[in-house]
């Protein structure tokens, strides 16, 4: 991907575990000499191609909150990126390619928080029965969760090969 190896993305997992930063998205890019701006990153989010960021507040008496992006989003920023490199149109790129792609990513977000909060409730709760029982609750509602954000990373995937399908085989009529 644009002379970065799986391992570099992936590291960035380890390195922002609770989100990215937008100057630390820059700032990646940067580093490995691809042009990317902060003007960039939010038209690509106003047009829906990548995800909103999530406010979290900074540890710390009175350092306000900062907004930070899925780790996902370094990867679909190239993928763009390589998707204009071959021509493609912003609307191609939003309409058969990141059709679901915004809206998936905001699911998962809201979710994991949702998750989060559900956790340090039930984490509060004593250790009896009715504590049990909502732990498996929610055991299972990541599951679904989890199966249901891969179906529709599925479908996305399907619809956006089909669409490359249906242009390639207008191009050779």
């Amino acid at each position: 991907m644009d002379g970065l190896s799986e391992e570099e993305l992936g590291s960035l997992d380890v390195r922002f575990p609770s989100g990215i930063a937008s100057h630390e998205i820059i700032e990646f890019f940067e580093k490995h000499g691809l042009k990317f701006s902060e003007a960039t990153l939010r038209k690509y989010v106003q047009l829906g191609l990548l995800p909103r960021s999530v406010r979290v507040g900074m540890k710390g008496k009175n350092r306000g909150s900062q907004g930070l992006y899925p780790i996902s989003i370094v990867p679909q920023i190239l993928e763009i990126k390589r998707l204009l490199q071959e021509n493609k149109s912003i609307d191609e790129i939003r309409g058969e390619y990141f059709l679901l792609r915004s809206d998936i990513e905001s699911v998962d977000q809201t979710t994991q928080r949702l998750f989060e909060r559900v956790d340090a409730a039930v984490l509060g709760k004593t250790n009896d029965a009715v504590a049990e029982v909502m732990k498996r609750d929610l055991r299972a509602a990541r599951e679904a969760a989890a199966t249901l954000l891969e179906r529709l990373r599925s479908i996305e995937t399907r619809l956006s090969t089909r669409a490359d399908l249906a242009r390639a085989a207008a191009k050779i009529a």
